[in-house]
């Protein structure tokens, strides 16, 4: 049975699984019909005569593109879990929450975070 957390451990959970679905998203991105295909701003960089020297620095773009989209991706998540989450478990909007409304966020959150995980690696594995 799964205990009671504040929403803070709830908020990093989430995060966790953001990167870690992120990552897999990283690991399998650009692939169309089975083949990788790069942008073709990525591709003139890797023909350029100087693509050797040009390759550090394209590596350090695609690494900033993954944090930018992880951190894009974490916050539509937390956002979207937030408001299903809040809509199901808030009845009456006050000032605070209650113990019972905060330990039903917390819940639906965990839930959430679960349901999610399974169905990435789910879809994950079969495009593998």
């Amino acid at each position: 049975m799964a205990h009671a957390r504040s929403p803070q451990d709830a908020v990093a959970t989430a995060h966790r699984a953001v990167e870690e679905e992120a990552d897999q998203r990283a690991a399998c991105c650009g692939r169309v019909g089975g083949s990788r295909r790069r942008p073709p701003e990525i591709m003139d960089s890797f023909s350029s005569p100087s693509s050797a020297g040009s390759t550090a620095s394209t590596e350090h773009l695609m690494e900033q593109i993954k944090a930018q989209l992880a951190q894009a991706y974490a916050q539509e998540f937390l956002e979207t879990v937030g408001n299903k989450c809040f809509a199901k478990c808030v009845t009456k909007p006050g000032t605070s929450l209650s113990g019972s409304e905060s330990s039903c966020i917390s819940r639906c959150v965990d839930r959430y975070i679960e349901a999610t995980g399974i169905v990435s690696r789910a879809l994950f594995s079969s495009q593998r």
